[in-house]
């Protein structure tokens, strides 16, 4: 991931993982065109330049054509992971709060919409305007994003995370969760939990 510089943020990290952090502030050729943090894909080289780079392994005279090679691959490396945006109106915030209290509750709209006091039709809008997504989109996307955490941090089976976060049927989380991780809850686990 990549934040830009002077933006107060904070890490968390699930399953069994490593954290390398590195300042690429002032290297060369180094522009972060986003307010935004990035989540990027990272491959073999991109890896081992990070590691390499954060663990000292790479001797200075070398450094700064590393870390020029790795600005590099960054720029094209592909999106990853999932990103949650922050609601900013009272209503959303409220709302968002209820459902992710319960993500196996399959809460409806219009009873969302008087929970929080407010016509089902402005809150689907609030939904589109804020996210850019509809309520079921959104809904879909904070339960695989909890899906796949805790495909990392327990045992549980991919059919056990499926009823937990409320999907009728193991094929239907399979679906949903392949479309926007790229990958199936199974092999995500296992490829999260070999390193």
């Amino acid at each position: 991931m990549l934040t830009p510089a002077g933006m107060w943020h904070q890490h968390r990290v699930f399953g069994n993982s490593r954290v390398h952090a590195l300042e690429l502030t002032g290297s060369p050729h180094f522009e972060l065109d986003s307010d935004a943090p990035i989540v990027f894909a990272v491959n073999g080289l991109l890896r081992a330049l990070l590691i390499d780079l954060t663990d000292g392994r790479i001797p200075e005279v070398l450094a700064g054509e590393a870390r020029a090679l790795l600005v590099g691959l960054v720029g094209f490396a592909p999106p990853a992971g999932i990103r949650l945006p922050n609601p900013h109106d009272e209503r959303l915030v409220r709302a968002c709060a209820l459902v992710e209290a319960d993500l196996g509750e399959n809460i409806p709209l219009s009873r969302l919409a008087a929970a929080v006091h407010v016509s089902e039709r402005s809150l689907s809008r609030l939904f589109r305007t804020e996210f850019g997504a509809t309520y079921p989109q959104w809904r879909n996307l904070v339960r695989v994003f909890h899906a796949s955490i805790a495909l990392l941090e327990d045992e549980s089976s991919v059919t056990e995370v499926a009823v937990r976060f409320g999907w009728a049927t193991p094929s239907a989380f399979i679906t949903t969760f392949t479309r926007l991780i790229g990958q199936t809850p199974a092999a995500y686990q296992r490829g999260h939990n070999a390193h």
